[in-house]
């Protein structure tokens, strides 16, 4: 009689790689149409990544879902932010890097959600910075969302600009718009 333990177990079986590979695609290819000036669409991506669009869409929603899930990940790679200062730049680092993807999507009346939700994430990454500063008398998650809700406004021009000032410039205005508390 075989006797089977009950301490083995299946081995664990290595991720699979495909959908990695699908999203390093369609970023290298909203990358290149990006360089070129073209149209972001899922249409242009997926021609250009040579993937069919259940592929795209088996990663992100739309063009927008792109942009928020690069930023998501960004904040979730990074260290958290010092202070104010280092926030705004880090930010700012990003959207220049991905500017063409992100200058399509946010400030654009078709992608509403996506632009409230790189709102959001800009909110909860500042909000631990204000917890200690802001006022008794105000919420810090209303004092995260309102201040980073003004910053993407700012970031949305510099972003849609055809002379685009310096990331610092930007980082240094952002910083001193700041109420005296932050």
């Amino acid at each position: 009689m075989r006797v089977i333990s009950k301490t083995s177990a299946k081995p664990e079986r290595a991720p699979d790689p495909r959908p990695a590979r699908t999203r390093a695609a369609i970023i290298a290819a909203i990358e290149r149409l990006s360089e070129r000036g073209a149209e972001l669409s899922v249409s242009s991506v997926v021609v250009e990544a040579g993937l069919s669009r259940s592929s795209f869409y088996s990663q992100f929603n739309d063009i927008g879902d792109v942009a928020v899930q690069l930023i998501r990940e960004h904040y979730e790679q990074a260290p958290a932010p010092e202070d104010a200062g280092s926030a705004v730049k880090h930010l700012l680092v990003e959207f220049d890097a991905h500017r063409h993807l992100y200058s399509a999507v946010l400030g654009n009346s078709a992608v509403v959600a996506a632009e409230w939700a790189v709102c959001e994430i800009i909110a909860n990454t500042w909000q631990p910075l204000l917890q200690e500063v802001v006022p008794s008398h105000i919420r810090p998650e209303f004092a995260a969302r309102f201040l980073a809700s003004g910053a993407l406004a700012i970031i949305v021009g510099w972003l849609r600009s055809e002379k685009p000032a310096s990331i610092d410039l930007i980082a240094d205005q952002l910083v001193e718009m700041l109420p005296a508390w932050a």
